[in-house]
Protein backbone atom coordinates (compact mmCIF):
# COMPACT_ATOMS: atom_id res chain seq x y z
CA UNK A 1 0.00 0.00 0.00
CA UNK A 2 1.41 3.39 -0.94
CA UNK A 3 0.99 6.68 0.94
CA UNK A 4 -2.18 7.74 -0.90
CA UNK A 5 -3.84 4.38 -0.26
CA UNK A 6 -2.87 4.54 3.41
CA UNK A 7 -4.34 8.03 3.63
CA UNK A 8 -7.60 6.86 2.04
CA UNK A 9 -7.83 3.94 4.45
CA UNK A 10 -7.23 6.20 7.44
CA UNK A 11 -9.74 8.81 6.24
CA UNK A 12 -12.37 6.16 5.53
CA UNK A 13 -11.95 4.41 8.90
CA UNK A 14 -11.89 7.69 10.83
CA UNK A 15 -14.89 9.07 8.93
CA UNK A 16 -16.98 5.97 9.54
CA UNK A 17 -16.05 5.79 13.22
CA UNK A 18 -16.90 9.47 13.66
CA UNK A 19 -20.22 9.10 11.84
CA UNK A 20 -21.10 6.03 13.90
CA UNK A 21 -20.34 7.88 17.14
CA UNK A 22 -22.31 10.93 15.98
CA UNK A 23 -25.32 8.80 15.02
CA UNK A 24 -25.09 6.87 18.30
CA UNK A 25 -25.05 10.11 20.30
CA UNK A 26 -27.89 11.63 18.29
CA UNK A 27 -29.94 8.47 18.56
CA UNK A 28 -31.77 7.20 15.54
CA UNK A 29 -35.54 7.32 15.95
CA UNK A 30 -38.24 5.80 13.82
CA UNK A 31 -39.79 9.23 13.33
CA UNK A 32 -36.58 10.52 11.72
CA UNK A 33 -37.38 8.59 8.57
CA UNK A 34 -41.11 8.22 8.87
CA UNK A 35 -42.26 11.80 8.52
CA UNK A 36 -42.50 11.78 4.75
CA UNK A 37 -45.45 13.80 3.47
CA UNK A 38 -48.01 12.14 1.25
CA UNK A 39 -46.76 8.63 2.00
CA UNK A 40 -48.22 6.68 4.86
CA UNK A 41 -46.85 3.35 3.70
CA UNK A 42 -45.17 1.32 6.46
CA UNK A 43 -42.50 -0.13 4.15
CA UNK A 44 -41.12 3.25 3.05
CA UNK A 45 -38.97 3.65 6.18
CA UNK A 46 -37.47 0.20 5.68
CA UNK A 47 -36.87 0.96 2.01
CA UNK A 48 -34.91 4.14 2.82
CA UNK A 49 -32.85 2.41 5.52
CA UNK A 50 -32.13 -0.73 3.48
CA UNK A 51 -31.02 1.25 0.44
CA UNK A 52 -28.86 3.51 2.62
CA UNK A 53 -27.11 0.46 4.09
CA UNK A 54 -26.63 -1.01 0.61
CA UNK A 55 -25.14 2.27 -0.61
CA UNK A 56 -22.78 2.42 2.37
CA UNK A 57 -21.64 -1.14 1.68
CA UNK A 58 -20.96 -0.19 -1.95
CA UNK A 59 -18.80 2.70 -0.78
CA UNK A 60 -16.94 0.43 1.69
CA UNK A 61 -16.27 -2.05 -1.11
CA UNK A 62 -15.15 0.77 -3.43
CA UNK A 63 -12.64 2.01 -0.86
CA UNK A 64 -11.52 -1.57 -0.21
CA UNK A 65 -10.80 -2.13 -3.90
CA UNK A 66 -8.87 1.14 -4.20
CA UNK A 67 -6.87 0.48 -1.02
CA UNK A 68 -6.00 -3.10 -1.94
CA UNK A 69 -5.15 -2.47 -5.61
CA UNK A 70 -1.74 -3.79 -6.67
CA UNK A 71 0.78 -1.33 -8.17
CA UNK A 72 -0.09 -2.25 -11.76
CA UNK A 73 -3.78 -1.35 -11.45
CA UNK A 74 -3.51 1.33 -8.78
CA UNK A 75 -5.21 4.68 -9.28
CA UNK A 76 -3.04 7.79 -9.40
CA UNK A 77 -2.30 9.51 -6.10
CA UNK A 78 -4.44 12.47 -7.21
CA UNK A 79 -7.41 10.18 -7.87
CA UNK A 80 -7.00 8.48 -4.50
CA UNK A 81 -6.80 11.87 -2.79
CA UNK A 82 -10.00 12.90 -4.59
CA UNK A 83 -11.69 9.74 -3.28
CA UNK A 84 -10.47 10.50 0.26
CA UNK A 85 -11.85 14.05 0.04
CA UNK A 86 -15.16 12.73 -1.29
CA UNK A 87 -15.44 10.22 1.57
CA UNK A 88 -14.61 12.88 4.17
CA UNK A 89 -17.00 15.48 2.73
CA UNK A 90 -19.85 12.98 2.40
CA UNK A 91 -19.36 11.99 6.04
CA UNK A 92 -19.49 15.62 7.18
CA UNK A 93 -22.70 16.16 5.22
CA UNK A 94 -24.25 12.99 6.64
CA UNK A 95 -23.41 14.12 10.19
CA UNK A 96 -25.65 17.13 9.58
CA UNK A 97 -28.55 15.06 8.26
CA UNK A 98 -30.36 14.03 11.46
CA UNK A 99 -30.18 17.45 13.13
CA UNK A 100 -31.58 19.12 10.00
CA UNK A 101 -34.35 16.53 9.61
CA UNK A 102 -35.37 16.94 13.24
CA UNK A 103 -35.35 20.72 13.10
CA UNK A 104 -37.34 20.60 9.87
CA UNK A 105 -39.91 18.27 11.42
CA UNK A 106 -40.27 20.57 14.44
CA UNK A 107 -40.60 23.57 12.14
CA UNK A 108 -37.67 25.44 13.72
CA UNK A 109 -36.02 25.67 10.27
CA UNK A 110 -37.29 25.32 6.74
CA UNK A 111 -37.29 21.82 5.30
CA UNK A 112 -35.43 23.31 2.34
CA UNK A 113 -32.18 23.10 4.35
CA UNK A 114 -32.51 19.32 4.59
CA UNK A 115 -33.39 19.11 0.91
CA UNK A 116 -30.35 21.21 -0.03
CA UNK A 117 -28.12 19.02 2.13
CA UNK A 118 -29.38 15.92 0.34
CA UNK A 119 -28.65 17.52 -3.04
CA UNK A 120 -25.14 18.48 -1.85
CA UNK A 121 -24.53 14.84 -0.92
CA UNK A 122 -24.67 14.03 -4.63
CA UNK A 123 -21.37 15.86 -5.29
CA UNK A 124 -19.04 13.48 -3.40
CA UNK A 125 -20.68 10.48 -5.06
CA UNK A 126 -20.18 12.11 -8.45
CA UNK A 127 -16.45 12.37 -7.61
CA UNK A 128 -16.37 8.63 -6.86
CA UNK A 129 -18.12 7.91 -10.16
CA UNK A 130 -15.80 10.15 -12.20
CA UNK A 131 -12.72 8.50 -10.69
CA UNK A 132 -14.23 5.07 -11.35
CA UNK A 133 -15.07 5.85 -14.98
CA UNK A 134 -11.58 7.24 -15.57
CA UNK A 135 -10.10 4.07 -14.06
CA UNK A 136 -12.15 1.86 -16.42
CA UNK A 137 -12.53 -0.62 -13.56
CA UNK A 138 -15.94 -2.27 -13.93
CA UNK A 139 -16.19 -3.01 -10.20
CA UNK A 140 -15.51 0.59 -9.22
CA UNK A 141 -17.92 1.87 -11.85
CA UNK A 142 -20.70 -0.46 -10.69
CA UNK A 143 -20.21 0.33 -7.00
CA UNK A 144 -19.98 4.08 -7.54
CA UNK A 145 -23.03 4.19 -9.80
CA UNK A 146 -25.04 2.21 -7.24
CA UNK A 147 -24.14 4.79 -4.59
CA UNK A 148 -24.78 7.69 -6.96
CA UNK A 149 -28.17 6.24 -7.88
CA UNK A 150 -29.10 5.85 -4.21
CA UNK A 151 -28.01 9.34 -3.17
CA UNK A 152 -29.63 10.99 -6.18
CA UNK A 153 -32.88 9.05 -6.50
CA UNK A 154 -33.63 7.72 -3.02
CA UNK A 155 -32.17 10.50 -0.89
CA UNK A 156 -32.38 13.75 -2.88
CA UNK A 157 -35.41 13.10 -5.09
CA UNK A 158 -37.62 10.72 -3.07
CA UNK A 159 -36.83 11.54 0.55
CA UNK A 160 -35.90 15.18 -0.11
CA UNK A 161 -38.84 15.76 -2.41
CA UNK A 162 -41.34 14.17 -0.06
CA UNK A 163 -39.85 15.49 3.19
Amino acid sequence: MDAAQTLLLRVSVAANICLSVIYARQGLHDADFGNVRHLRLPWIKRYFLITAVASALCTFAYVGIVVSAPPVTRLSADSIHAVACAVASYTILQALFLPLVRRGVRGSISRIWTQMLLVLCILPTVVLSVVAVKSRDASLISLSLASLFHVTINDAVLFGGLF
